[in-house]
């Protein structure tokens, strides 16, 4: 099938395996297998060096990903959001040169690597956990260390909602110098690090929820500037609806 460009198998409920990649499929741009029984990828899956577009969302018998997926050097988009059996990603997703947008909110995973920082084009990043999820780990997502993100620099979204952050986990996302959106809702620290305010092109800021949540540092002056205009009128700070001290 070397003139496929796009296979769609999602909602095949009793799919549990996909098959060894055999011939020329250089075409295939996308490959979606959302809400399949799929387990796990072949070894093979990184032949599909053109695949842009690579959906396994609500894969809830997804258990790991091949590192083979590095060899995928096109590949620009992944979904494993509800994958609530995947407990990590490969080490080598950072050789993912192209991509810009990761989904994995809702799956197992609860730890980054600092080779996520090798993701240089990476504009979108949710990792966001749901209240009540199946196989779903209650630890504290593990972000990389400082210098981990980077490389992020052209990072726009990042959602860590639901995480069980603390404050010495936030640290690292005050180097991300093109964020725009920002959604800490429902995690656990009880303060926002200083540096936050270097964030200029931070716009949309969310620590709903944040129930042990007690000070707030200076904030990006965008931000600041969005929230009076929105918000101020009805006096009435809708972006911070946590408790405070």
């Amino acid at each position: 099938m070397e003139s496929l460009e796009s296979l769609n198998l999602s909602g095949c409920q009793k799919l549990e395996n996909f098959p060894e990649i055999r011939g020329n499929m250089e075409l295939l741009s996308e490959l979606l297998l959302a809400r399949t029984a799929i387990w796990e990828l072949p070894p093979s899956i990184g032949q599909l060096s053109g695949v842009s577009l690579l959906d396994l969302r609500s894969c809830e018998k997804l258990v790991r990903l091949p590192g083979s997926v590095s060899k995928m050097r096109k590949l620009k988009i992944l979904i494993v959001k509800g994958c609530s059996r995947l407990p990590n990603f490969p080490e080598t997703l950072g050789d993912l040169n192209q991509m810009e947008e990761l989904y994995a909110g809702n799956s197992a995973i609860w730890k980054l690597s600092d080779s996520i920082g090798n993701l240089s084009k990476l504009k979108v990043l949710s990792l966001r956990r749901g209240r009540k999820v199946k196989h779903q780990t209650s630890c504290s997502l593990m972000l990389p260390s400082y210098w981990g993100f980077y490389g992020l620099r052209e990072l726009k979204s990042l959602d860590l909602s639901g995480c069980n952050l603390s404050d010495n986990l936030t640290v690292a996302l005050t180097n991300l110098p093109s964020l725009v959106e920002l959604n800490l809702s429902r995690n656990k620290f009880i303060s926002l690090p200083d540096s936050i305010r270097q964030l200029s092109h931070l716009r949309y800021l969310d620590i709903t929820h944040c129930q042990e949540l007690e000070q707030l540092p200076t904030l990006p002056p965008n931000i600041e500037d969005y929230m009076q205009k929105i918000f101020w009128p009805n006096d009435v700070l809708q972006i911070c609806q946590c408790t405070l001290g």
